[in-house]
């Protein structure tokens, strides 16, 4: 059976965005800040691009050093190189973008993602040449490197993203657009420890409440209390724009939250909402739907790219359809991440039974995250609708060998008895479908064990094997856990075949 996305846990990690979308977001803005003595050395690179700059004013010079203006905030000074770098034929196309996109300054920039194809690996690899072009004549630039990395991610090259992403530290190591993306890099990666280990030691950190709250997620992540909280507090009593501060009160917020302590969460979560970017409003989201009980009313907050937040509310008010275009959103947004591309899988495969694009989507998904259980079985079960039987056998043998730790293991039973089902073995099906049904019921997981029940009905009436009345049972036992919405989709696919005589599966 398919599975969506476990709702259990969600941090306020930094968005991985490419540096233009970034910055038309204003998350690169510098906040006003009363920097310490010991953080002036910041500055100290800059210092020096310059005096190198006036011994070499060759093209490639004014690049490095308009770059460097572009990550300390400092390109409004630098006017005049400006104009001469975009009037040059040889100045880069990715260059050109990057300074019309740190001059912008406040304007806002409408992000056009909706002909964006999820499944466009080819679009994902000119990406990557494009990019490393650009590197080739321009190789100090940090930036260029991080973008570079999210492509190699997007196309699951994590050996060549890690690289490019540590070529763009070593260049800049202090600033917020380097740092917040190895950030999620690391994370991507399943290396949290790195990603808490650069954000903890950038001098950055401890004056850029964009990186605190980076800092703070992470620690909590990793189980361990972050030396910045008492400094975040002071933050959020400044002055500083609500925008600067939004996930750093989100952060906040999320853990007076977990410690049970409603009230300051309520409050941090409100200070939150001035200003808020998507990321805040889908944290405060998931912390109503999991823990606090609709305390804090997001209805207004209306971000650009709210595609993750939007598609789960979508899916609990059981409009399928729309949660299903947010979430395709929310996979161009985000496409190597694993959550958007579940979901969207899920909805197409067990919803509205379109198992074909459930395939291609959890296929593309598989691409950044090859090793991810909830993909690999949601593209296992479309391929057996497809008929397509020895493949998704194969990837059910992989999603075994990943799930050592048990995660996920009532889905993948269930995924199993299907597996079974299809080749003719009903009896040995059926008892794993129970099998995945009883430790959903003894780990309080409802939702999961009518699911299985409901996909057990399917195999029994497709296979004829004689124990529908048994699967009806068990459907009736959990009634009401996934939900009406829900149920009815269920309800409607095993009318179906029940009334075409399960013909396709026999």
């Amino acid at each position: 059976m398919s599975s969506g996305v476990e709702e259990k846990e969600r941090h306020v990690f930094p968005r991985w965005r490419s540096f233009e979308a970034t910055c038309s977001l204003g998350e690169l803005k510098t906040p006003k800040v009363s920097v310490p003595p010991d953080a002036a050395r910041l500055d100290a690179s800059f210092a020096r691009g310059v005096a190198a700059w006036e011994m070499d004013r060759s093209l490639w010079a004014d690049l490095d050093i308009l770059g460097s203006a572009v990550i300390l905030g400092k390109l409004g000074a630098m006017s005049e190189l400006v104009a001469k770098a975009k009037m040059d034929p040889r100045t880069p196309s990715f260059a050109l973008e990057t300074l019309r996109s740190a001059s912008r300054g406040d304007a806002p920039v409408q992000l056009e993602l909706e002909g964006v194809d999820v499944t466009d690996q080819q679009g994902a690899r000119r990406d990557i040449r494009e990019r490393r072009s650009c590197l080739g004549g321009y190789p100090h630039d940090p930036v260029g490197w991080v973008d570079l990395a999210l492509a190699y991610t997007v196309v699951g090259d994590d050996k060549k993203a890690g690289r490019a992403i540590r070529a763009a530290l070593q260049l800049a190591p202090n600033d917020r657009f380097v740092l917040r993306s190895a950030a999620r890099f690391f994370i991507h990666i399943g290396e949290p420890q790195i990603a808490f280990e650069h954000l903890a030691r950038a001098d950055s950190t401890k004056v850029d409440p964009w990186l605190m709250a980076a800092e703070i997620a992470v620690a909590d992540y990793l189980g361990r209390t972050s030396r910045l909280q008492k400094v975040a507090r002071g933050e959020i009593e400044s002055g500083k724009s609500g925008h600067d501060l939004t996930e750093l009160a989100s952060a906040l917020g999320s853990l007076e939250a977990a410690n049970g302590n409603r009230r300051a969460a309520r409050r941090l979560l409100k200070k939150a909402l001035n200003g808020a970017n998507e990321n805040t409003v889908a944290q405060i989201r998931w912390l109503n739907r999991t823990s606090l009980g609709e305390v804090v009313d997001a209805s207004a907050a209306a971000p650009p790219l709210l595609y993750e937040a939007n598609a789960w509310v979508s899916y609990h008010a059981g409009d399928f359809q729309a949660a299903l275009g947010e979430s395709l959103r929310w996979l161009r947004d985000q496409p190597f991440s694993s959550a958007p591309a579940t979901l969207s899988s899920f909805i197409l495969a067990d919803l509205m039974w379109d198992f074909q694009a459930g395939a291609s989507v959890a296929e593309a998904g598989l691409k950044a995250n090859p090793r991810d259980l909830m993909l690999l079985n949601n593209f296992a079960v479309c391929l057996m609708e497809l008929g397509r039987v020895e493949d998704a056998e194969a990837l059910i043998v992989r999603a075994r060998s990943e799930n050592q730790g048990g995660k996920a293991a009532s889905t993948l039973r269930a995924t199993a008895g299907m597996l079974q089902f299809r080749l003719g073995r009903s009896d040995a099906g059926r008892l794993l479908y129970l099998d995945a049904i009883d430790a959903a019921r003894a780990k309080g997981d409802k939702r999961t064990a009518e699911r299985a029940a409901y996909h057990l009905a399917f195999e029994e009436v497709r296979s004829r094997a004689g124990g529908l009345g048994s699967a009806l049972r068990y459907v009736a036992e959990f009634e009401g856990a996934m939900g009406r919405a829900e149920e009815k989709r269920y309800e409607e696919r095993l009318r179906e075949l029940v009334a075409s005589g399960a013909s396709a599966g026999c």
